[in-house]
């Protein structure tokens, strides 16, 4: 295959590859865009001062700050529970000591976060993918109907979702529930959570068991309330109610899932979901993926260069909270999850509306990129294989003579690499053909690309190229072979 004048000898008869230039592993940090923090914040990091301090105020996004209208007023008993000097009060002696322990214990996970993880997962897809020939396709009759898990690598039927009616996009969803209600949602969510965490806490104080020993009464009554208050707070999320894609009335879960309050709260949440819950939570979010504000906001409009900036913190909020635990969770995930999630967003959601957001792209370079590491390792059986197979080229024919609509708006300055991450973990499971039809289609941006690194500051410039590479690499290529 030759594009731009590429040289098309084989890899292996081009000598030693040019030192300058980088891959998939010599890259600063490419999934850096996607969930972590700036200043040093980790993902899963408490800020007790931002997360319990003023929570009545927080809750409310327009500053109408514990007023009537938000919380109520005489008799009613929204907003009876932020009297955080009184029912928490018997927990601040152990608010800073927890921070401690967090911090500590996130300290001690950095060299091993999920950043690196994900770039050492695509690192290695692309270079086994090109030592293993191509499965063959084969049509999938039906989709994914119903997912769950006992564990992570066993999955049992649980979730039921009924296939649409029609192709037609959704119109955008509102929420059955009052602001005042969605509200009253987040702060029993918030209650749950604060004490399922002031248990953890005193899981401390419960006597040794020595090697060989039983069990004591107390630590099967803390393990049995320990379920008890996780339950709780799992149904408290309201994730279990009904899923109605025919009404135009957004899921309670996703609704409350825009409030930024929600947002920050998911990465505490997650520690105490089991796998099975886990799935189920990232199964509401993927069917409801093109209603979620900060997809629907995170499309450009025609005579935009930029996305509003409270429109960009959502995002960036989204980014740094919700995404890194369900990354976290696929990391683990076997090849049928992946399977039947890109299912089900061909089935329920207007992908090519998502592939246009920086979001809606994260999602799908997470499940291309954790099913190509699946094969190449071999813990997938024949049928996943082809069942993969076939929905990636479904997948593919989807969004065919849509590829450059996945680009923001053109500009030196723009940045465009999830956009080159996500063309990367298609390429990298793409056959010859396909490989050829992404390469054609996104060739102008390439050439753009290439050209504003030669006139942008060096560090800059060099970003521009790396991005870029990130897509040819996965096939082979390299922007340094341009004639």
């Amino acid at each position: 295959m030759s594009f731009f004048g590429f040289d098309s000898s084989l890899p292996r008869d081009r000598g030693h590859h040019p030192s300058q230039a980088p891959g998939f592993g010599a890259t600063p940090d490419h999934f850096a865009g996607l969930s972590s923090r700036t200043d040093g914040d980790d993902d899963d990091g408490i800020d007790f001062d931002d997360t319990y301090d003023g929570l009545g105020d927080g809750l409310d996004e327009t500053d109408d700050a514990l007023n009537a209208d938000t919380f109520g007023g005489g008799d009613n008993s929204v907003g009876k529970d932020f009297d955080f000097h009184g029912s928490t009060a018997k927990v601040a002696d152990v608010l800073n000591e927890e921070q401690a322990v967090y911090t500590r214990s996130n300290t001690k996970k950095q060299p091993d976060n999920h950043l690196q993880r994900m770039e050492q997962q695509v690192a290695r897809a692309v270079a086994a993918a090109k030592a293993r020939p191509k499965a063959s396709q084969l049509v999938l009759e039906g989709s994914l109907g119903k997912i769950s898990f006992s564990n992570v690598k066993t999955p049992r039927p649980m979730l039921n979702i009924k296939r649409p009616e029609s192709d037609q996009a959704k119109p955008p969803q509102k929420s059955r529930a009052d602001r005042k209600s969605l509200l009253k949602i987040i702060e029993n969510i918030y209650d749950a959570l604060l004490e399922l965490e002031v248990h953890e806490r005193e899981r401390s104080k419960l006597p040794v068991v020595q090697p060989n020993q039983s069990p004591h009464e107390t630590h099967v009554q803390w393990e049995m309330k320990r379920d008890q208050l996780a339950q709780k707070l799992y149904v408290e999320m309201k994730v279990l109610e009904p899923i109605d894609q025919s009404s135009n009335i957004s899921h309670p879960f996703i609704a409350i899932l825009s409030f930024s309050k929600m947002k920050r709260a998911i990465p505490r949440i997650f520690r105490h979901l089991d796998p099975e819950q886990r799935v189920t939570v990232l199964t509401i979010i993927v069917v409801h993926l093109d209603v979620l504000d900060v997809v629907r906001h995170g499309i450009y409009r025609p005579d935009e260069t930029q996305l509003p900036s409270a429109f960009r913190e959502e995002i960036d909020m989204f980014s740094s909270n919700v995404l890194p635990p369900l990354l976290s969770y696929m990391y683990e995930a076997p090849l049928s999850i992946a399977v039947g999630l890109l299912q089900l967003l061909l089935d329920r959601v207007d992908v090519r509306s998502i592939s246009k957001t920086k979001i809606g792209l994260a999602f799908l370079t997470m499940f291309f990129s954790r099913a190509e590491i699946v094969k190449q390792s071999g813990q997938a059986d024949e049928k996943e294989l082809q069942d993969w197979e076939s929905t990636y080229c479904r997948f593919f024919d989807k969004l065919q003579g849509y590829w450059m609509d996945c680009f923001p708006p053109s500009g030196r300055f723009v940045d465009d690499q999830y956009v080159w991450q996500f063309l990367a973990s298609m390429a990298v499971g793409a056959n010859m053909q396909q490989q050829q039809i992404l390469v054609a289609s996104v060739k102008d941006r390439v050439l753009e690309n290439v050209q504003a690194s030669k006139v942008l500051p060096q560090e800059i410039g060099v970003q521009k190229r790396e991005n870029v590479n990130l897509f040819m690499r996965a096939m082979g290529l390299d922007v340094d072979l341009l004639g």
